[in-house]
């Protein structure tokens, strides 16, 4: 006998256990950071019931861990939109919006977790990071004091890095470089900044990452045989990105490397290989 998803017959499913299935696999698929599977279930799930809260807080956090903070964002928001909003929630959401480079959106979703929930440094985190970003040095301070006395470990203050450390950790992320890209940057100047900036982020679509470690200005050509030739105005490092959370030299001198060479595959159409220093 053959049946659907739902059974028939003898082996009837009732919808509302099969619901129940569907979200135990999905969180447990969670709690094994098996993302991609929860992903799945969850959105089996809204296929047949589009507004059901607990599938759509799923979507949100799997697709945070997936790196889709524009995925993540529109499910929250509908969950938002349903009245079902609780701390964490509020704290996810923040974090979605600032990954798609919406800060003030960003400050009050992490406003409205840290309301509900005074203790959560992950929540003053949040502010502080897009605080920071909207040019708010002062509440940013003292957003990240309240992340860092609740919970030192994980979220520790920013670090001073000097101009000659920074120039020293380059001069080894550049003796490092691959060969493949070693003519690139004989030919793209490197710049410093400290962030990069919003409308740039949301230049591109889905808009890219606030955290970006570096940022090529230009447009790739259309054609791969072309992009020797036609090379970018400048990749800018960004010393505010890359300081998080650690300014130790080695710790600097790897995320300049990586994102050097990150920026130059990007534009040549490189596939990374897997030991990008060779």
């Amino acid at each position: 006998m053959h049946a659907d998803e739902a059974g028939v017959g003898p082996w009837m499913v009732d919808p509302e256990t099969l619901t129940l299935l569907r979200l135990d696999k999905a969180m447990r698929a969670l709690d094994e950071d098996n993302p991609d599977l929860a992903l799945v279930e969850a959105e089996e799930l809204l296929a047949a019931r589009p507004s059901h809260p607990e599938a759509l807080g799923i979507v949100g956090r799997a697709a945070l861990q997936l790196g889709d903070a524009a995925m993540a964002r529109a499910a929250l928001e509908r969950l938002q939109g349903a009245g079902e909003v609780d701390a964490v929630t509020s704290l996810l959401l923040s974090q979605a919006r600032f990954g798609t480079a919406d800060l003030e959106g960003a400050v009050e979703a992490a406003r409205a977790a840290t309301d509900d929930q005074p203790d959560m440094a992950a929540g003053w985190f949040q502010q502080a990071l897009a605080l920071d970003r909207l040019a708010q040095p002062g509440p940013a301070a003292l957003a990240w004091q309240r992340a860092a006395a609740l919970d030192p470990e994980r979220f520790q203050l920013p670090v001073q890095v000097d101009d000659d450390l920074w120039v020293a950790c380059l001069n080894t992320a550049l003796a490092a470089l691959p060969d493949a890209v070693r003519p690139f940057y004989s030919e793209v100047p490197i710049v410093w900044g400290h962030y990069p900036a919003v409308a740039d982020l949301l230049a591109e679509a889905p808009p890219l990452s606030p955290l970006l470690d570096a940022m090529y200005r230009g447009t790739p050509p259309m054609d791969p045989e072309d992009r020797l030739q036609q090379l970018p105005e400048r990749v800018t490092l960004f010393r505010g990105n890359l300081v998080l959370p650690s300014g130790d030299p080695a710790a600097l001198a790897h995320r300049i490397h990586a994102a050097l060479v990150h920026e130059a595959h990007d534009w040549l159409g490189l596939v990374p290989s897997g030991d990008e220093s060779e």
